[in-house]
């Protein structure tokens, strides 16, 4: 399993997908698990992905599957050997639900200016 904190564009899930694709054995599985806060609406999703056009039919894939922006786990079935499991809502939160082992992270780039919660508080 790969996780990932801040999915945003899914274009680390993405880029994951397309690896194992081209590299996996045929009888392999991927499960990618990211969490969210803030989700895209879907519209929103199609044009930051269309940047990546060598991405196309996979994000086509995603954005069909997009759910609403209810907090809590969407399971996406990507294709029979992919699945993708977003929890959105506070990263933290959501991480302290998870009953299982990661293989990977995709850790969230952390920018002070976009986390108010920790420059107040002054932890990191």
């Amino acid at each position: 399993m790969i996780g990932e904190t801040g999915f945003g564009t899914g274009l680390n899930m993405l880029c994951a997908w397309v690896c194992f694709e081209q590299h996996a054995p045929a009888n392999a599985r991927l499960h990618l698990l990211s969490t969210e806060k803030f989700p895209l609406a879907r519209e929103a999703l199609e044009q930051a992905l269309s940047a990546w056009p060598s991405l196309a039919d996979y994000a086509q894939v995603l954005c069909a599957q997009w759910p609403a922006a209810v907090n809590g786990i969407h399971r996406l079935h990507l294709t029979e050997r992919v699945t993708l499991d977003l929890h959105f809502g506070d990263t933290t939160e959501r991480l302290m639900l998870l009953d299982g082992q990661v293989d990977a992270w995709f850790l969230d780039g952390f920018a002070p200016s976009k986390n108010p919660r920790y420059v107040a508080t002054g932890t990191v």
